[in-house]
């Protein structure tokens, strides 16, 4: 094997579990005795894309409230290394990003039956 390469169990790594990230650390905030979801968001709002202002949905929102308390962030606004350079802003050294999951809206259909 020469030097470059990289042993195949090296390689291979699983990927991330989201959901059951987010089941731990739910988990984690009642067994400390904190309920999530039963805060006083006043004033710091729901977190939000700061480049286009649209807010978190579904599991993201609750993911991004818990970071939020846990790194007593006051701003909601979040955004790709990217967007934070478009809009003129750095991203602090040492920070870490946190992840989300891609959710895309479906519109209703109506299925017709053959006769």
């Amino acid at each position: 094997m020469s030097e470059n390469t990289k042993p195949e169990a090296a390689a291979a790594k699983p990927p991330r579990d989201l959901r059951q990230e987010l089941t731990t650390k739910l988990v984690q905030s009642l067994e400390q005795g904190q309920i999530p979801w039963n805060k006083p968001w006043v004033g710091q709002g729901l977190p939000r894309n700061m480049e286009t202002g649209r807010e978190y949905r579904g599991g993201n929102r609750l993911m991004l409230l818990l970071e939020q308390a846990d790194r007593g962030y006051v701003d909601p606004r979040y955004g790709t290394v990217k967007q934070i350079n478009a809009l003129g802003g750095r991203v602090k050294k040492g920070e870490r990003g946190m992840p989300v999951e891609l959710w895309k809206e479906h519109g209703f259909h109506r299925l017709a039956r053959c006769a």
